[in-house]
């Protein structure tokens, strides 16, 4: 790993603080190179502005996702409802870590990077969906009556119009908990009685994982 890489990431982490904490649109330069203990010009010879910073960011998550599901989607060997309950947990867990104040202040000051935000979601989900009710069907998970292309326009619509600064400003819940809600509604809709019976196993025991995880960090 380069010296350089690694002043990126080091500057990157720091901004994603602050942006996070302060708001994109309150925070500057001079006061990102200060909490770095970094020079002005060390920190303008990595990046020429606050865009350039979150662009930066929001590509590496966009990387890490991509590396992430695609690993899961491809993974022959792994059982299906073990790959569906795996990759809701991820997803969902990406939105939890959405903070509904930063996305509305980078939606009305940086539009251009939300953009591609929403673009990447469009294409990707499509291309998620569209995989998973494959694999699901050829593996008798996922009913073979179900109107594919309805249930696509289904799931990214919820998805689109429910999980944005907007509607998550209307709603008393978090975006993970609304994403959590549109996948168990439609995935459990679209299963084969088996497909039900085996997701419902799976969910139970990664409650049951989460909660002795969670009971193990309680007790350091």
């Amino acid at each position: 790993m380069s010296e350089d890489f690694e002043v990126k990431m080091r500057i990157m982490g720091a901004a994603a603080e602050r942006f996070t904490r302060f708001g994109f649109s309150k925070v500057t330069m001079d006061e990102l190179a200060e909490s770095l203990g970094m020079s002005k010009k060390t920190l303008y010879q990595h990046f020429t502005n606050k865009q350039d910073i979150l662009s930066a960011m929001v590509d590496s998550a966009m990387q890490k996702c991509d590396v992430h599901v695609g690993a899961l989607l491809k993974d022959g060997q792994m059982d299906f409802v073990d790959k569906l309950t795996k990759m809701f947990s991820f997803l969902a867990t990406q939105y939890a870590s959405m903070n509904p104040e930063f996305i509305d202040d980078m939606r009305k000051h940086a539009p251009e990077i939300w953009k591609k935000i929403d673009e990447y979601r469009h294409v990707r989900i499509r291309e998620q969906f569209t995989e998973l009710v494959r694999e699901g069907i050829e593996k008798g998970m996922f009913r073979s009556d179900v109107d594919q292309h309805l249930v696509l326009l289904v799931y990214l619509t919820a998805v689109e119009h429910l999980i944005n600064p907007t509607a998550l400003a209307e709603i008393p819940y978090t975006a993970s908990q609304v994403f959590d809600a549109i996948t168990k509604v439609l995935f459990e809709g679209m299963l084969t009685d088996a497909g039900r019976a085996k997701f419902s196993i799976q969910s139970t025991l990664n409650v049951a994982t989460d909660q002795s995880a969670y009971q193990h960090s309680v007790s350091k």
